[in-house]
């Protein structure tokens, strides 16, 4: 259990860059070596510095908790950039960052309450059942009696944001697509300042509470008197994240239903309230025993402009139709690209663009779509992703696509890993 988190400039630059120089050392003896080995001996050597640097990091990365960590974790989910090793060891990270001590915890709360816990709590325990990146969950029971889940946010936070994302960038830059990676961390930072935003999360909980009703999903409310600042109070929702569910080897069935749920979920957001929930990693789904999902960390919530949803609905239909005019049409209207490319780079890009589009037809066909016998369409789609981000270094997109193009692939990267079978086609975006 942690008893100090590293808040000073120097501190946190002195830890990482012990990383750095560990992860330095194994990328040079890999180089090394290299002459020396035949091509399968380089493939399992570079596996393993991977998956070394991979345990470094996450060993630094977790002493500096903080923003780091949740760059890290971003990073891992963010279109497949990373190796595969590294992937899988950030996969462990999740919610699994040793916590803070319980003494520091409560004066915490206390400064950010500006009052004593007992007149908030009549219980609060000590142990987090969550510590995860910016801030760690505990629970308690407010003095009126509702069960809640308390978010701290880790000291100094907020400040350590720019300098922690330069750890990334130097931690990463041995990596032979760092061009791609170093687009993403870009992207990542912004996000980033929005997720250590309390006040603004407790705003998108508001929202969604009192205005999103979504079938056989549950929804926390905020605790106005216990939050601030950097404490989040809300409802406490129960249930198995969904990773850890998935570990219970639930059926096929049961596993196609929650992909159903989580699907439907998107596009009633999307087309009925012009918002999505921008974060679907699986520690933010909680499955119940009924395969009711509780929806947590609000963080990251993106609002669509009505005219933009309006025009995106086209988009699908038009890439399984192969109708390139119609897609190109409806797009250059949503504003895609910003103004002012050449011609040339304009239409090549629309041609990636719509090769991705074409991607996706499979999983819009009526017959449902096995997303567990798909991994030959995971690997054609993550090379269309790859080409998208080299040509992303020439050009703005839209942050509208952003957020709905990475929600929809982390959705599609979560059916697979669910093994789940389903069908996208639906009436928002196939109306007759």
């Amino acid at each position: 259990m942690a008893k100090h988190i590293p808040t000073g400039k120097l501190e946190r630059t002195l830890k990482s860059g012990a990383a750095m120089a560990r992860a330095g050392g194994g990328y040079l003896k890999f180089l090394a070596a290299k002459p020396f080995l035949s091509k399968q001996q380089q493939e399992a050597a570079r596996s393993e510095f991977a998956r070394e640097s991979a345990r470094i990091l996450f060993r630094r990365l977790a002493e500096l908790k903080g923003t780091a960590m949740k760059a890290a974790q971003m990073l891992g989910q963010e279109m497949d950039l990373l190796p595969p090793e590294i992937r899988e060891e950030l996969k462990k990270s999740y919610n699994r960052v040793p916590p803070i001590e319980s003494g520091l915890v409560r004066v915490l709360i206390e400064e950010a309450l500006q009052k004593p816990l007992s007149q908030v709590f009549s219980a609060l325990r000590a142990k987090p059942f969550a510590a995860a990146s910016i801030g760690q969950v505990h629970y308690g029971t407010l003095a009126g009696g509702e069960a809640v889940a308390v978010k701290v946010q880790y000291p100094g936070i907020a400040q350590t944001i720019r300098g922690d994302v330069a750890v990334m960038r130097t931690v990463l830059r041995p990596l032979p697509d760092f061009d791609l990676v170093e687009s993403a961390i870009r992207e990542i930072e912004k996000r980033l300042l929005e997720e250590v935003d309390y006040v603004k999360e407790a705003e998108n909980i508001r929202f969604f509470h009192t205005t999103v009703r979504a079938p056989h999903v549950r929804l926390p409310f905020v605790a106005e008197n216990a939050s601030a600042e950097t404490v989040l109070t809300t409802g406490f929702l129960s249930g198995a994240p969904l990773h850890e569910w998935l570990d219970t080897n639930p059926s096929q069935a049961a596993r196609d239903e929650v992909a159903r749920r989580l699907h439907d979920m998107f596009l009633k957001c999307l087309y009925e309230y012009n918002c999505v929930h921008a974060d679907p990693h699986p520690g933010n789904f909680l499955i119940g025993p009924d395969l009711e999902i509780g929806l947590v960390d609000f963080g990251c919530v993106k609002h669509f402009p009505k005219s933009f949803v309006e025009g995106y609905r086209k988009l699908p239909r038009a890439v399984v139709e192969d109708d390139r005019e119609s897609y190109f049409k409806a797009a250059r209207e949503l504003g895609f690209l910003r103004k002012g490319l050449s011609r040339e780079l304009e239409d090549r890009i629309y041609n990636v663009a719509f090769r991705v589009g074409r991607w996706f037809a499979p999983v819009f066909q009526e017959e449902p779509f096995d997303f567990g016998n798909a991994s030959a369409w995971i690997q054609e789609g993550r090379a269309f992703v790859l080409e998208g981000y080299r040509l992303r270094k020439s050009f703005e997109l839209n942050p509208n696509f952003v957020y709905l193009d990475r929600t929809r692939y982390g959705l599609i990267r979560l059916f697979e890993r669910m093994g789940a079978r389903l069908s996208f086609r639906n009436p928002y975006e196939w109306a007759d």
